[in-house]
């Protein structure tokens, strides 16, 4: 679904509107500097584990979509969530060879990134393609399993902390 969110956005599948102007937004506007619109999805490796065949139409069509897969080795918003899980197998995923997987339905193969220079490396080159690169791509960005936002860990525990505070009034 998600994927096919991004089949949707762009500009040679998206419902046309007078000259065009509202699939601009979908696709960051490239059709008016000439060059080809790019739609960049951001996927978690789990949800891209249920989701995978989504890829085949990416490169049966040719679309110019950045795939980049977040690979933190399985569902870490379950782990945080629930802390009780965080090291539960339940959580993982079988770690995929995510770069092979465009190559298998006859588009090129992705690129892994592990540190923050080779992140800004593939940026660098997707949005630097332009009209050369033709079809998807596929960027891995490996992070830790437990990487998570400071932001998310805050309100998670000030969340824990309020249902904490309403079981003791309760009781």
């Amino acid at each position: 679904a998600v994927v096919g969110a991004a089949i949707a956005a762009h500009p040679t599948h998206a419902p046309s509107a007078a000259g065009g102007g509202a699939n601009d937004a979908a696709s960051g506007g490239g059709c008016d500097h000439g060059e080809s619109p790019r739609v960049f999805l951001f996927i978690g490796d789990g949800s891209l584990q249920v989701a995978a065949q989504e890829l085949s139409t990416l490169v049966r069509c040719g679309l110019p979509v950045v795939v980049f897969v977040i690979n933190n080795r399985g569902y870490t918003i379950e782990r945080v969530v629930h802390p009780s899980g965080a090291h539960a197998a339940y959580n993982d995923v079988q770690n995929w060879d995510y770069c092979g997987l465009l190559s298998v339905f006859g588009g090129q193969r992705g690129v892994r990134v592990e540190t923050l220079g080779q992140l800004r490396e593939a940026m660098a080159a997707v949005v630097g393609g332009g009209c050369h690169v033709k079809g998807p791509m596929l960027v891995e960005v490996v992070i830790d399993q437990m990487d998570v936002p400071e932001g998310m860990m805050s309100a998670l525990a000030e969340k824990a902390k309020m249902t904490m505070n309403n079981q003791t009034a309760q009781s």
